[in-house]
């Protein structure tokens, strides 16, 4: 069971979950605020120490007014290794999450022992651009990440009907988690330019995983991914842009095998 506990973070308060004992396995969440402990994480609390913060801007995480772009948010993570006494911890990232996660490897891949990028977001490709994220309906939302639109995430997604408000506290919630991954992945939209040209930087060993029906970032972005980081493998799963949240058992297994 994923334990709540608020951590100081040079001043930001950052709301994480901690589940299991052994090394560290830091989990970086995707932007519908998956931070909760999601269940493709729970066999690995086995064998591993899983921690899951929010983001800031996301749960009770502060700070957000302190990150102005990705390379900000880079740094956040950084500093959190050292506040929670991390050392070289596995570090897995799924969308935005795995956006930050590339960020954080390419600077300082030392400091990890694996990194594993789930759907990740952050390179662009000019022949298949990232479709927009914002402006649009929940529902049109829910059918770029899901495609299991029966999930309960992707149900409450479509629920949030500014016409017709869902209770306060998910409305809030909704709104500050799409102002929040706004403020890094605005402009430009969703991707870091010179993340492409650093990817060789990353040492560590490196698991890419793509959904097989990803909607919102192609299987092409997966491919680029594992080209880019030397040595990297590429594993494909059943469904969409949050296959890992709609199929726990597949990736899974995928994180136990290349973790151990």
């Amino acid at each position: 069971m994923f334990v709540q506990e608020i951590v100081d973070v040079g001043g930001r308060k950052v709301d994480l979950r901690r589940a299991g004992q052994g090394p560290p396995v830091l989990y970086l969440h995707s932007a519908v605020g998956d931070f909760w402990g999601p269940e493709f994480l729970e066999p690995l609390t086995q064998r591993f120490e899983v921690i899951c913060p929010a983001h800031p801007g996301f749960g009770e995480s502060g700070g957000i007014e302190e990150i102005a772009d990705i390379e900000d948010m880079a740094f956040h993570y950084s500093d959190l290794i050292d506040a929670i006494g991390a050392e070289k911890p596995h570090l897995i990232g799924l969308s935005f999450g795995g956006w930050i996660a590339a960020e954080v490897a390419v600077r300082w891949p030392d400091r990890l022992k694996s990194l594993c990028l789930i759907d990740a977001l952050g390179l662009w490709i000019e022949h298949k651009p990232i479709p927009t994220i914002w402006g649009i309906e929940p529902a049109e939302l829910v059918s770029l990440l899901f495609e299991d639109q029966s999930h309960p995430l992707a149900q409450l997604l479509i629920s949030i009907d500014l016409d017709d408000p869902p209770p306060e506290e998910i409305l809030l919630q909704f709104i500050s988690s799409q102002a929040a991954t706004a403020r890094v992945g605005w402009d430009p939209y969703l991707h870091d330019p010179k993340l492409e040209s650093r990817l060789h930087r990353i040492s560590c060993p490196s698991l890419v995983c793509w959904g097989e029906k990803d909607q919102l970032v192609a299987a092409d972005y997966g491919r680029l991914y594992s080209e880019k980081i030397g040595g990297a493998r590429l594993e494909t799963m059943p469904g969409g842009h949050l296959g890992a949240l709609e199929n726990p058992e597949k990736i899974s297994r995928l994180l136990s095998d290349f973790l151990s």
